[in-house]
């Protein structure tokens, strides 16, 4: 039998009715109808969820990042690494060690170290995006304390950023959380819906922050989560839009547009960064 096309007689004659920006819809669709046709096939729930993560909100924007500057440029042997795991390729693990510091054998994927808090990954990442978090506020002359000591009685429901009084967002919070959706509370979920485990966690973080605080707390502290693929929480993408807001240009204009843009691509490649450098440590 002759392979299935990408593209659908119905998608191509939708297409060609219109000839503005025809090529530049005639690959979108394309691309469209090739990533349905791999969601289609009878993939195993990993497989899937990691399809859906990578096509997330997001989730690519480091490759339209231009390297004009360090936060927006991979080296080579990163950038080979980010796109073994985005394609759910082998890693290139010789030479390296075959076990964890945990003592668990190496995935050869990768994903192990991503979320063992004994290889260091989870700490390094969310460190470096709470870094990233700061950086754009303070683009924004945005006052800011990171980490602050004794705001709750509960240590554990200190938060990682306090946004102080700014005439936007004054006094809101921020908890800062990767989620790995191959794991195995979510996965067979994750394989149904983008962006599930980021769901999830921002629904946890808000149950945390509810507890401490009862009667409407969670409202204040804002869950900045991103999956490990990169997919963006739905409430990390609406504080972007609000701090969007805040953004002008050197004529004091607003640009919200170009904002939103290189932070994207700025938290994408941060992410990118931070995989490839658990992978290389071991």
């Amino acid at each position: 039998m002759p392979e299935k096309s990408l593209l659908s007689e119905k998608s191509l004659s939708q297409i060609l009715e219109d000839p503005e920006k025809l090529q530049h819809r005639f690959t979108c669709t394309m691309a469209d109808d090739g990533y349905n046709l791999l969601l289609g096939k009878e993939n195993s729930h990993e497989v899937s969820a990691r399809l859906r993560s990578v096509s997330g909100k997001g989730a690519g924007a480091f490759l339209q990042a231009i390297p004009t500057s360090n936060e927006l440029a991979l080296k080579p042997g990163k950038f080979r690494l980010a796109a073994c795991l985005r394609l759910g390729l082998h890693l290139p693990f010789q030479g390296m060690q075959d076990k964890c510091d945990c003592g668990t054998h190496l995935d050869s994927f990768g994903y192990h170290l991503m979320t063992c808090k004994h290889g260091g990954g989870p700490v390094w990442a969310h460190d470096s995006i709470v870094s990233s978090c700061s950086e754009c506020l303070k683009k924004l002359a945005v006052l800011h304390k990171k980490e602050p000591k004794h705001r709750y009685l509960n240590n554990e429901g200190r938060p990682d950023i306090l946004i102080c009084h700014t005439g936007i967002l004054s006094d809101q919070e921020m908890d800062i959380s990767l989620a790995h959706p191959w794991s195995k509370e979510v996965v067979k979920n994750c394989a149904k819906l983008s962006g599930f485990a980021a769901k999830k966690r921002e629904k946890m973080k808000n149950a945390k922050y509810d507890e401490i605080l009862p009667g409407g707390s969670a409202p204040k502290c804002i869950p900045v989560v991103f999956e490990h693929f990169g997919t963006w929480g739905v409430s990390t993408e609406r504080l972007l839009n609000t701090l969007s807001l805040k953004s002008k240009d050197k004529e004091g204009k607003n640009n919200s547009a170009d904002f939103k843009t290189y932070w994207r691509r700025c938290f994408s490649v941060t992410l990118q960064k931070l995989n490839a450098r658990v992978m290389m440590k071991n």
